[in-house]
């Protein structure tokens, strides 16, 4: 007596106001007991009857098991704050009296067999057809090779399997043989327990009518209310959100917050091989009706929209996309999930829907780079001044091409990879623009047909231009917008998983919003935002706050200045903290990524005319520290960061022009912390002015295409 007054006493301070049982009726009805007073309300009515059994999983999923009015028995999925219980898997084990999760969610099932025999089993943890069976693992006997009924299940948090016995109390279970052990040895099992359930700090719990405590070191057990519960066949704990129980059985309680993802693999900002699966676990089962390819896209930079399979496992928790092909070497991949996305009761994912990012890994080298070939630029008589050379798959061939942006002949030119390992190119394959001085540039999958499309700005001739890819290098105008700009960002703004645009102009940056329907009216003026620094110059989109919503980071041309823009996901953006006299002249570079590795998206910028470059670490929430300045020795006309060692770690390559560096293109080596040293030189013939990391070969390292705007050639270089 004085052992049970003692776990009494115990027993006490266990429950917070928080915590509750949630408990199932053999008459089909769902209770919420307080532990700490033992105060019980009933929920709701489940719709099934001979319940027997409650299991959670490691993410919380509750599965029990009960007869339908039809009269056959299946497992049913429980929401158990709503009390809705929905069809799971009908099983071909009869007469199951406890359900139980392993720690790696494996589904143990005992049944009882004339009263007298129980049997253990396993479910596999992936969600099987409907036909599928259960493994026997054996007949549930003492070492003495006594029979044994069971009642109730569960796994301590030390992994440890328990069963109740009727006759002997609490038993230790060996989920690999189906051997039982006594606890304490003795026979002083009670049929007033029929459920056991483990708190995460070791508490163990028995019910039926009532609850008890039991001790699982002696099984030692002490009832700790009175009865009223009604005959409880399986339990398991949960918290409410809002714990307090009113009077008369009416409750307050609620549901965890919106449906939510739980993990992503790889993780944001994480390197991952180029092969790798994307992997979403959710904290509640989707809504498959609502994953296809609108509402789940994966897109690489360089790659474009991927073409692959998704699967739903786990209990249709865990969504898993197979690249029909590799990604390319070093390049972003940006996972983006439609706010159409819901679980199994039609809640949201959020109405901004989600997006990480992730980069590809590459080959280790020694990072010595060795020309081997000169591509001419022009074609004809007339220079064409290069003004922007970007890389990127555009005959969707797997392999990475070449596009320049020339504003003097007024064109764009695609330098198609003969996609054979040697790296080299054929072309040009010329796009004209239509007369207009054209502007910064990006290269982006716009209207989802696995063809790479170019967004077009024009701050002096006041145009943004959309063009569609045509196909083996080509585009065609689509649309033109009636608004100036001078840096342009592809971008989610309204969680719909497509890509929008976002345009700086002098005092603002404007936002284009996509209907999906690649139409030439696609793109339509959703607003405008204050990027919160004078006359915004350069665009750049990333998540600087980590939460699942694509911010933007804009630079101004006077004073200097940069700052992020916080996105909310519904097209409004709201600036942060200021970064001002970056390298007191105008930033003509801006680069994201996360070159020290601490897990956000910092920035780099290089600058004109003062020869200094620098790099911005984010302090995790958007806000920049202080610049770290690098001397450059010259102009900074473009930029770009990629792993060019293959050590893990971002590198940046610069086209630096004038004053004591002459005309180079110039690489600096990352020390693995964003701290940056010069590594080596690469002399221009006129003036570097473009830069391209990308895998021309498809060995998994990244190459070099070198821009040179008066020479007219564009250098290509193998990282040996």
């Amino acid at each position: 007596m004085t052992a049970v007054l003692a776990l009494l006493a115990l027993s006490l301070p266990f429950s917070s106001q928080e915590e509750r049982i949630a408990g199932v009726t053999w008459d089909g009805w769902l209770i919420h007991v307080d532990p700490s007073t033992g105060v019980s309300v009933r929920v709701a009515q489940l719709g099934y009857t001979g319940i027997q059994a409650l299991a959670k999983d490691s993410t919380g999923r509750m599965i029990g098991l009960g007869e339908r009015p039809e009269g056959h028995h299946e497992l049913f999925e429980l929401d158990p704050y709503r009390g809705v219980a929905t069809t799971f898997r009908i099983p071909y084990v009869n007469d199951v009296r406890g359900l139980a999760f392993s720690p790696d969610d494996h589904l143990y099932a005992v049944n009882v067999q004339g009263d007298v025999t129980s049997k253990l089993y396993v479910f596999d943890p992936a969600e099987p057809p409907p036909d599928a069976h259960p493994t026997l693992i054996g007949r549930c006997e003492s070492a003495d090779g006594v029979s044994l009924s069971l009642f109730g299940l569960d796994f301590a948090p030390d992994g440890e399997l328990y069963a109740w016995s009727t006759a002997y109390g609490l038993m230790r279970v060996d989920p690999l043989t189906a051997l039982c052990t006594n606890v304490n040895g003795l026979t002083d099992g009670t049929t007033e327990i029929q459920s056991i359930v483990f708190a995460d700090d070791g508490r163990l719990y028995g019910l039926r009518d009532r609850l008890f405590a039991i001790d699982p070191s002696s099984g030692i057990y002490a009832p700790l209310t009175d009865g009223g519960f009604g005959d409880v066949r399986g339990a398991e704990l949960l918290t409410l959100v809002l714990p307090s129980f009113r009077s008369k059985g009416a409750q307050l309680f609620q549901p965890p917050g919106p449906f939510a993802i739980a993990a992503t693999r790889p993780a944001s900002l994480e390197v991952a091989p180029v092969d790798t699966t994307v992997s979403i676990l959710f904290d509640h089962p989707v809504d498959r009706s609502t994953l296809d390819g609108g509402s789940f896209r994966v897109r690489g930079e360089k790659s474009g929209l991927a073409a692959g399979q998704l699967t739903v496992t786990r209990g249709r928790r865990r969504v898993t996309f197979l690249p029909a092909r590799p990604f390319s070497a070093g390049e972003n991949v940006w996972v983006h999930l439609s706010r159409r996305i819901t679980d199994a009761r039609g809640r949201p994912l959020t109405p901004a829907g989600y997006s990480f990012q992730f980069r590809a890994a590459v080959t280790p080298t020694t990072g010595v780079f060795t020309e081997y070939a000169s591509v001419p630029n022009d074609s004809t008589a007339f220079q064409t001044r290069l003004r922007e050379l970007e890389s990127g798959d555009l005959d969707h061939d797997g392999y990475v091409d070449l596009v320049t942006v020339n504003d003097q002949i007024e064109d764009a030119r695609a330098f198609l990879n003969l996609a054979d390992g040697s790296g080299l190119v054929a072309g040009p394959v010329i796009t004209s623009l239509g007369g207009n001085t054209v502007g910064e540039s990006r290269l982006a999958d716009l209207n989802g047909d696995d063809q790479l499309d170019m967004a077009l700005v024009d701050q002096s001739n006041g145009t943004t231009a959309i063009l569609y890819g045509a196909g083996a290098g080509s585009f065609a105008l689509a649309q033109s917008l009636s608004f100036p700009g001078a840096g342009v960002a592809a971008i989610d703004i309204d969680g719909d998983a497509d890509l929008d645009i976002a345009v700086t102009s002098i005092g603002m940056i404007r936002l284009f919003e996509n209907d999906g329907s690649g139409s030439p009216t696609s793109f339509q003026v959703a607003g405008a935002s204050d990027g919160g620094v004078s006359a915004e110059n350069l665009l750049e989109a990333g998540d600087m706050n980590q939460d699942g919503v694509t911010d933007l980071v804009v630079t101004s041309t006077s004073p200097d200045e940069l700052r992020s823009v916080i996105g909310d996901g519904w097209g409004t953006f709201t600036p942060a903290g200021i970064a001002g006299h970056l390298t007191a002249g105008v930033a003509f570079t801006l680069e994201l990524g996360d070159v020290d590795l601490d897990g956000d998206v910092d920035a780099a910028v290089g600058s004109n005319p003062y020869g200094l470059v620098g790099i911005l670490g984010n302090r995790g929430n958007g806000v920049f520290a202080a610049i770290r300045v690098l001397p450059a020795g010259g102009s900074t006309l473009a930029g770009t960061l990629g792993d060019l060692d293959g050590d893990g770690d971002l590198d940046w390559g610069l086209a630096i022009n004038g004053s004591s560096a002459s005309a180079v293109w110039r690489l600096y080596r990352n020390g693995g912390t964003g701290s940056y040293t010069l590594w080596q030189d690469i002399p221009a013939s006129s003036i570097s002015k473009g830069i391209a990391l990308f895998d021309s070969d498809r060995d998994g390292d990244l190459d070099l295409a070198l821009g040179d705007e008066i020479q007219e050639t564009i250098q290509l270089l193998r990282n040996d």
